[in-house]
């Protein structure tokens, strides 16, 4: 048994004559044949085009962040004031060319902030806790955020929610806690 050689097929052949080369009445006929599925062809890839367009300009809005941290709530009551607990959320600005190496540094000394944050409103004087003079207290917050942190990343501090709450006395019992404690 002989076997024979593998037969290579050759070159593919084309039809007909090259598009360009085609007459008027063979380009009309293409039309009038291929109009619609051209036509679908060209909706999809606009189509494509626009979902495209639109998804990368979602990213780049996902993308934007603001320079803005949230620091937290603080309570304070002031030791001459009792009858008063005023709480805030403050929040820092960050400079924008400084925003990755501030959010860095604020995730680092988070505890150390707040603890600095906390020492100037238990310092500060009831008068300078009402809502007329949040500048002046913003102002020594930033100082002690600023030498905190150790480096100008800073821009501001806003001081939101501000509310001044009343409170209640409440009435301790007189006995020891030993007392207390037995009754439990």
């Amino acid at each position: 048994m002989q076997s024979q050689p593998a037969v290579r097929p050759g070159p593919l052949k084309r039809r007909g004559p090259p598009l360009f080369m085609l007459r008027r009445s063979q380009i009309v006929n293409l039309l009038r044949r291929y109009w619609i599925p051209g036509l679908v062809v060209f909706i999809v890839l606009l189509h494509a085009a626009i979902v495209g367009y639109v998804r990368r300009q979602i990213v780049q809005i996902r993308q934007v962040r603001t320079g803005a941290v949230t620091l937290g709530t603080f309570r304070v009551q002031p030791l001459n004031r009792l009858d008063t607990l005023y709480q805030m959320q403050l929040h820092a600005e960050l400079e924008p060319s400084d925003r990755v190496l501030g959010e860095a540094l604020l995730r680092q000394q988070k505890i150390s902030v707040r603890v600095a944050v906390e020492r100037v409103l238990r310092e500060s004087m009831p008068e300078m806790l009402e809502p007329a003079s949040v500048e002046t207290l913003t102002d020594r917050l930033m100082d002690a955020v600023s030498a905190e942190l150790g480096a100008p990343v800073v821009r501001r501090l806003w001081v939101t929610d501000w509310l001044i709450l009343p409170v209640d006395r409440v009435l301790i019992s007189p006995e020891s806690p030993e007392a207390i404690a037995a009754r439990l």
